[in-house]
């Protein structure tokens, strides 16, 4: 699942990565942001594109971002840990929301009256509850009008 936003933690950030360049660290910011949307992995092919640097500069730079990676339990992809920890906790949150969301629904679909007619809040949280999205409905009055319809007296016409 991709989520819209990346916690970034700045103070950790610039405690662990006072040593690097400007390169260095532009580099490490662009894997993380990759490896974010990736599962908190990058393949090890696309590591010189993805962090932008040079044929002549990578030799230099590598050697020190992969001391924030796990290269070893993959030999294809470089792992970050805070980025995988980080993943998992916005996956459980949003479970945990999700869940929170359709015992709320069934909640108040349980305390609806039999008799009652449904209204379309009511039909449009049994649309989400069953998985078929928001509901285009409109219910209809719920009584007939007795209000009898006449036309309107046309005006005088001035002489």
């Amino acid at each position: 699942m991709k989520y819209q936003f990346m916690p970034m933690f700045w103070g950790d950030l610039f405690a662990n990565t006072l040593h690097l360049s400007t390169l260095e660290m532009g580099a490490y910011i662009l894997l993380i942001g990759h490896a974010w949307e990736h599962k908190a992995k990058i393949a090890v092919v696309d590591l010189q594109r993805v962090a932008r640097v040079s044929n002549f500069q990578w030799h230099k730079v590598r050697p020190r971002l992969s001391q924030f990676f796990d290269t070893v339990t993959d030999p294809n992809n470089w792992i970050h840990h805070r980025v995988l920890s980080e993943l998992t906790m916005a996956a459980e949150l949003s479970n945990k929301r999700k869940e929170a969301g359709r015992a709320n629904a069934q909640q108040v679909l349980s305390k609806k009256r039999a008799h009652d007619p449904p209204s379309t809040l009511q039909l449009h949280i049994e649309n989400l509850t069953n998985g078929k999205g928001i509901a285009d409905y409109r219910s209809p009055p719920r009584t007939k009008s007795d209000n009898v319809l006449t036309p309107i007296p046309e005006r005088p016409s001035k002489p």
